[in-house]
């Protein structure tokens, strides 16, 4: 079909319906553009993007540290690593974690298509592939619909479309944070027995890792390179604190020799 050619080009007509948030009216910024997509063309590049994804997963085209458009990962995983170099480095006195934040602005929106297609070539996409992909582009073409009328159809000179195949073409965005555990019932509370000294480490809470203790079951649920990085992660995490809460009471006492109280 896509050496052929043999899809029709008003697939590639978008309806953009904007949808007012707050604020000013009269400023397009305070809506949020829907997109409608033509059913065919998301069936189309659904198909594309189970290529692609057995390609990107047979050539390691997708670093282990990205959750986002990844079977069985999400941004929980990003979640839970964060935590744990957190803890792991809060439990030394002078330890130190430096993290950079970084939101890009209108990112999906200021993509230049040239440097798309370079970054896929070099990339090592095939050319059909890729044809396949600028063919799209190239009809792409949407219209504003508001409760007055539609716009005239304009091109796309630049940015990703929004569909299956925007998870190979543009920077990648997180899920929401949810997953299995989040919908269980609660865990009754465990009764309080002892105190420990504030000023040093607690011990660790016992974490709630996915089970990968059967290679062949673990599979079933995710991918071989998730189950590697699992592997190799969870040694070092088991003993790191989660979710664990300490009352803490300080109590003012006089040492020896010194005069006055200190905490």
């Amino acid at each position: 079909m896509a050496g052929n050619k043999n899809w029709a080009d008003n697939w590639a007509e978008i309806i953009i319906a904007p949808i007012y948030k707050k604020g000013d009216k009269q400023n397009p910024i305070n809506y949020r553009p829907i997109s409608l997509v033509n059913t065919g063309l998301k069936l189309y590049t659904m198909l594309m993007t189970n290529r692609l994804n057995a390609w990107c997963d047979k050539n390691d085209k997708v670093s282990q540290f990205q959750a986002a458009y990844r079977k069985g990962m999400g941004c929980e995983d990003h979640i839970f690593v964060l935590n744990s170099i957190l803890q792991n480095n809060l439990r030394n006195r002078k330890g130190k974690v430096y993290a950079l934040f970084v939101d890009l602005r209108a990112a999906f929106d200021r993509i230049q298509h040239d440097k798309l297609w370079f970054k896929l070539k070099r990339a090592g996409l095939s050319d059909k592939m890729l044809k396949v992909i600028k063919d799209i582009y190239s009809k792409a073409k949407a219209k504003i619909r508001t409760s007055d009328g539609e716009s005239n159809f304009f091109p796309f000179k630049k940015a990703v479309l929004q569909d299956p195949v925007t998870a190979y073409l543009g920077i990648p965005y997180a899920s929401p944070p949810i997953n299995a555990y989040r919908f269980m019932p609660p865990v009754a509370p465990l009764p309080w027995r002892e105190t420990r000294p504030a000023m040093t480490p607690p011990p660790a809470c016992p974490q709630r890792f996915p089970d990968i203790s059967n290679r062949t079951r673990a599979l079933e649920t995710m991918t071989e390179r998730r189950y590697l990085f699992l592997s190799k992660l969870i040694p070092h995490l088991a003993n790191q604190s989660e979710d664990c809460l300490y009352l803490n009471f300080y109590v003012p006492t006089s040492p020896p020799g010194e005069p006055g109280s200190k905490l």
